[in-house]
């Protein structure tokens, strides 16, 4: 069972990180900072208000987030997976990561609407979740090696 969750739960952060890349390049193209070969056959140059350049910042940083935050820990639970051994721990991985899933779409919709301080709540989240499945993998390492 747990490889069916981390799978569905995968996939639906992949395609999470997919579409807040493209939404990025959305607001860097209404930004007009795109590189200087994409101007020409089908975009203009325009004048850029304050707010195109401050949304084209907001998802930029929240990409970049993203790229801190979900491969490594996507990295310790797929460890935690592999060396937990009780099903207790696979349990708790496996409730961990669907709040971590969730946790990072929630954090995504708060960042995009500046939604303070959810935003930092569902990110605290996440994190929490990320160390419950590290000491896990820790606890079960240890307790069976």
């Amino acid at each position: 069972m747990a490889r069916n969750v981390y799978s569905v739960c995968f996939l639906i952060l992949f395609l999470k990180m997919w579409a807040t890349n493209f939404r990025q390049g959305l607001a860097s193209t209404r930004a007009q900072s795109r590189t200087k070969e994409d101007y020409g056959l089908l975009m203009e140059k325009r004048d850029v208000s304050e707010e195109e350049k401050q949304d084209e910042l907001r998802w930029k940083r929240q990409v970049l987030n993203d790229l801190e935050n979900i491969p490594i820990s996507l990295l310790i639970y797929l460890f935690s997976n592999y060396v937990s051994v009780q099903q207790h721990a696979h349990m708790c991985n496996i409730v961990t990561i669907c709040i971590f899933t969730f946790s990072r779409i929630a954090f995504t919709i708060c960042y995009a609407y500046a939604w303070q301080p959810f935003r930092s709540i569902f990110y605290i989240i996440g994190q929490l979740c990320t160390l419950t499945a590290g000491i896990t993998a820790v606890q079960q390492a240890f307790k069976y090696s």
